[in-house]
């Protein structure tokens, strides 16, 4: 025994043989699989959701497509949103027909960029 700072302490260390190194710093292979899979079901999962979201969004493309075609309205692109607000955003959109750009302001509706906006015409009574 030896005495460093008052504590009595081990003079000698317990030998060290490189397989009790390598065990701790090495994960089993139990381990790496069960990561594994976790990782390929994280990834299945993700590519499942967009192919779902891609399919729901398909009919309401056509949809905008065909208002479009028929004339009764206009279709907007939400080019760039530079301000959002408690009560809305602002944001500059295209017009689809002309390219035209233009600023908007969104009232009570936080509209995300690259978005499209169907808008008809108002028929007075």
């Amino acid at each position: 025994m030896k005495w460093l700072f008052g504590l009595r302490c081990q003079e000698e260390l317990p030998p060290v043989d490189g397989t009790m190194q390598d065990a701790a710093m090495h994960p089993s292979p139990g381990a790496l699989m069960v990561i594994a899979l976790i990782i390929a079901v994280t990834i299945a999962l993700t590519v499942r959701s967009r192919r779902k979201r891609t399919a729901a969004l398909a009919p309401q493309w056509q949809a905008f497509q065909q208002h479009r075609s028929s004339g009764q309205g206009q279709l907007l692109k939400v080019t760039r949103v530079y301000q959002h607000g408690r009560r809305g955003s602002k944001a500059v959109v295209t017009w689809c027909d002309t390219g035209r750009q233009q600023d908007a302001w969104f009232w009570n509706w936080h509209v995300p960029a690259g978005a499209y906006l169907r808008l008809q015409r108002l028929r007075a009574a």
